[in-house]
């Protein structure tokens, strides 16, 4: 028996709200513009990191984001693969 796999499916995917002043790109929300912008990316299989534990279980998507909170820098982000029990976060 053959098997279809979508990768698109199976990859995780990120959306971006970010502040717009750009009209074209700002969401419109109950019939007005609002001044920020949605973006929706797939996120590719060169950019995920994986870590595989010796057993693993619960394997799943790690999506984690570092957001400025002052002047206008982008947002970092790191996807990673591995047993969410094994992830730990440090300064």
């Amino acid at each position: 028996m053959d098997t279809q796999f979508d990768i698109k499916k199976t990859l995780p995917t990120t959306i971006d709200i970010h502040a717009s002043s750009d009209t074209a790109k700002q969401v419109t929300l109950k019939g007005k513009k609002v001044p920020f912008a949605l973006e929706k990316s797939v996120t590719g299989c060169n950019e995920i990191e994986y870590i595989l534990p010796k057993k693993p279980q619960g394997m799943s998507f790690l999506t984690l984001s570092v957001i400025p909170l002052k002047g206008d820098a982008s947002v970092k982000k790191k996807v990673i693969y591995g047993d969410a029990s094994q992830f730990f976060m440090t300064q």
